[in-house]
């Protein structure tokens, strides 16, 4: 391989490299939470919001999924 062979090489990694993060930013964007819970009506933490796709408080969610631990047994 020659310089220009590492050149090509390094400006296509970089092109993919901006592809995958632009595509990861789109997802992002489209991501959404609730601002408030679906079934108490209480607030859901901005920090919540950004970590999970969630309707639900964590209270609601733990509420929730033991509840559907306990129906598939």
């Amino acid at each position: 391989m020659n310089e220009r062979d590492f050149e090509r090489a390094a400006e296509l990694t970089e092109r993919e490299r901006q592809h995958a993060l632009a595509t990861h930013q789109r997802h992002q964007a489209q991501r959404r939470s609730a601002t408030e819970c679906e079934d108490c009506g209480q607030p859901i933490p901005k920090a919540r919001q950004l970590a999970v796709v969630s309707p639900y408080c964590v209270e609601c969610q733990s509420i929730n999924e033991e509840l559907n631990r306990h129906e598939r047994r």
